[in-house]
């Protein structure tokens, strides 16, 4: 008889003033780690949940969100997504429900760019947030995430200028800004946002979705 392996799965949750709501995304979904994200107020908090939690004999890992917490939220997330096979994780779940309000936003929009299930806790029960199915990254080739590390420093303000940044010449630029039948440009993506500045060249720039594609990333 074949028995079907449960997947292994990492829960990532941004710490609260709650504990309730770590034990619900707990006891619903399966568990093979924890990474718990916290500020240096939340430190008492976190030894006490830690030490809560050891009877589930398994890895519990913690990230200092720094000085910075939106982006600071934002970056251990997309770091850790990356490296899920190197951690050998089936899956990551973002638990919300003890985040404060601004953590919980960080950590969605995250969720959102990465595609990971991510939950939020209401009234005692694990209710599934709506995020995409696939991630962000995986509409993004390495060409156009070069494109964007590229606009990183600062705004091109004409195609010849992002040329001489990215190595690449100005009719692949076109391609990877613009898209074609088989691939979605960087601005159908929202990405990058092109404007016409003085004697019609274009003004190329990140979005704010494109700047949050490159944290942790760059």
């Amino acid at each position: 008889m074949n028995f079907k392996q449960k997947p292994k799965v990492l829960h990532i949750i941004p710490m609260g003033e709650e504990i309730e709501p770590i034990m619900v995304g707990i006891r619903n979904y399966p568990v093979s780690a924890i990474a718990f994200l916290y500020d240096k107020s939340q430190k008492k908090l976190l030894n006490e949940v830690t030490k809560h939690l050891s009877i589930l004999e398994i890895p519990i890992e913690s990230y200092e969100i720094g000085k910075e917490p939106l982006l600071g939220v934002m970056e251990i997330i997309n770091r850790l997504a990356e490296d899920t096979e190197a951690f050998h994780y089936d899956e990551i779940l973002v638990n919300v429900g003890s985040a404060t309000k601004h953590y919980a936003c960080a950590a969605i929009s995250a969720a959102f760019v990465n595609g990971l299930r991510a939950i939020h806790v209401m009234e005692g029960n694990a209710v599934p947030l709506p995020v995409l199915k696939f991630s962000y990254k995986e509409l993004v080739s390495p060409p156009k995430m070069g494109i964007l590390r590229a606009l990183n420093s600062s705004l091109v303000s004409s195609l010849s200028e992002l040329s001489e940044r990215t190595n690449m010449n100005k009719n692949l630029l076109s391609y990877h800004i613009r898209g074609g039948k088989e691939s979605q440009g960087l601005e159908g993506l929202n990405l990058i946002e092109i404007n016409r500045g003085p004697q019609g060249r274009l003004i190329i720039d990140l979005t704010p979705m494109g700047r949050m594609m490159l944290i942790g990333r760059e």
